[in-house]
């Protein structure tokens, strides 16, 4: 198991990140000199993680040039270089001129192009060796681990053919930025690369600290932040020291203070809680994803896993109990909605509600809306023609259906205070700040869905209270059982989330 070393460097020139990171070239050439990479350098300040590579560009490019001049045998090597190009391209322009003159009429293929040139002793640039930087150490590629000539050509063409600049001259040095505003594409070719170990100095923003398998052997905090807390700093200096890949991990504090650091120390990590939802739309999701699987197989071990190892199940062995109850409910609720089919197959509108998962309960009122006719009854109601257009419907209509789309979707409560308030107001203003309550027929229609599901729980309740029957604990006149009544109220608490609330104020 890999240990952890931890360093703390507060000579830092002030409180801003750039700053803070302006040091960051010399602790990475440290880092090198030691033999402490591949590093990953965490700041959670995407302009600051950007800022990072090509700080560190720079300073290689600039070494680089300073050692090349001041390498003689470098100099003049490059002049020869630039006189030999300089005469190859006036001997060309000589051949050109009298090719002209002779008025040919044969046009000059390819090939002899790439004669002339060869003879005028022009070399491409692709005949150079990509690696000239590493005979002067100003970079961060990993000698071992270099790719070929053909490798580069092939990642820059394909994965880095829209790549900015600034990412090309980093990723060249071995130098790698990955945030959430990045193309995804770099971000593959940086983590692919890291992994690699070909490149070794990762500039990331708190995107990194999860899902991703990057190991690495230091982990900078560059900066403090109120997004650095106790899980985060686990999470980010666990990349070091990774098993299997260091024995030991370093973690370095640079421009964080030491009472933060003491805090991220000594904190406990916080505790995880479940965040397994059980609801009708959860489940009708992986009803449809069990079924639209192209590996059948691979889908049923997700969908077990999901239910039979979630957290929530972990931490409270009993409500493994309860979750399979609810799935015979959810099941029996959505063939009555006709969602599914006796053979457990999505039908009808059940794409519509997975689609609209994250507005649950209001896609299954919606659903309601639609069997009921609601939206007819609006179009009835104004004398207008069902097979009508959009653009032809009169404003009267639109504003009732708009007014039933806002009561499903994205309301927000409001204290009858602040209602009582409004209406007092005399301030007229071209927006609904209050939306108006739903008409008499739409509001029946709300409370139909609310009445069949406290149906459907009630009926299953009362069916599956004889495989809840606990002999031992039961009271003397009623025969009821106690593990009965929690278990029947902990389900009718997770059904009862899906009730729609269409009598307050919106």
């Amino acid at each position: 198991i890999g240990s952890v070393t931890h360093m703390a460097l507060d000579s830092v020139k002030g409180d801003s990140w750039i700053d803070i990171v302006d040091d960051i070239p010399q602790l990475l050439r440290h880092l090198q000199d030691i033999d402490k990479l591949p590093v990953i350098v965490f700041c959670f300040d995407r302009n600051g993680c950007e800022y990072i590579v090509e700080l560190v560009t720079e300073f290689l490019e600039e070494e680089e040039a300073k050692k090349r001049l001041a390498t003689l045998g470098v100099r003049s090597q490059l002049e020869r270089f630039e006189k030999k190009v300089e005469k190859g391209k006036k001997r060309l322009e000589r051949e050109r001129k009298r090719e002209e003159k002779m008025k040919s009429t044969r046009k000059r293929s390819e090939e002899d192009i790439q004669e002339d040139s060869q003879k005028a002793g022009i070399v491409e640039f692709d005949e150079f060796d990509p690696r000239r930087c590493l005979e002067l150490g100003c970079t961060f590629v990993n000698r071992s681990r270099v790719l070929s000539s053909q490798e580069c050509r092939t990642l820059r063409s394909k994965s880095l053919r829209k790549s900015q600049q600034w990412v090309l001259r980093g990723l060249q040095r071995g130098i790698g930025c990955h945030h959430s505003g990045m193309n995804s594409k770099d971000k593959r070719v940086v983590e692919r690369l890291f992994r690699q170990r070909t490149i070794q100095v990762v500039a990331a923003t708190g995107t990194l600290a999860l899902g991703i398998h990057m190991p690495c052997r230091t982990v900078v905090f560059a900066g403090d932040s109120p997004w650095l807390d106790e899980l985060q700093y686990r999470q980010m200096s666990g990349r070091a020291g990774r098993r299997g890949f260091d024995s030991i991990g370093n973690v370095i504090f640079h421009g964080v203070t030491r009472r933060k650091i003491s805090h991220l120390l000594t904190s406990d990590v916080p505790h995880l809680k479940a965040n397994l939802t059980m609801s009708f739309t959860n489940v009708l999701r992986l009803i449809v994803y069990l079924n639209l699987s192209e590996d059948k197989e691979l889908a049923r071990r997700q969908t077990a896993m999901i239910l039979n190892r979630s957290m929530m199940c972990a931490e409270k062995p009993e409500m493994q109990f309860v979750v399979q109850h609810f799935l015979l409910l959810a099941m029996d609720y959505l063939q009555r909605e006709g969602l599914i089919d006796r053979a457990g197959s999505p039908v009808g509108l059940a794409g519509l509600i997975t689609h609209l998962f994250y507005t649950d309960p209001a896609n299954f009122a919606l659903l309601s809306c639609f069997r009921q006719g609601v939206f007819h009854r609006i179009l009835a109601r104004q004398g207008v023609s069902c097979s009508a257009q959009s653009s032809q419907l009169p404003v009267r209509v639109l504003e009732e259906m708009m007014l039933v789309v806002s009561h499903l979707f994205n309301r927000l409560f409001v204290h009858p205070f602040v209602k009582k308030r409004h209406d007092a107001s005399r301030r007229r203003t071209g927006s609904a700040i209050v939306l108006p309550s739903l008409p008499p027929p739409i509001a029946d229609a709300f409370a139909t869905y609310n009445a069949g599901l406290y149906s459907a729980v009630d009926t299953y309740l009362r069916v599956a209270r004889t495989n809840l029957v606990d002999t031992h604990c039961k009271l003397p006149l009623s025969h009821f059982g106690m593990e009965d009544a929690s278990h029947c109220i902990i389900l009718l608490m997770m059904t009862t989330t899906h009730r729609y609330h269409s009598n307050q104020v919106g």
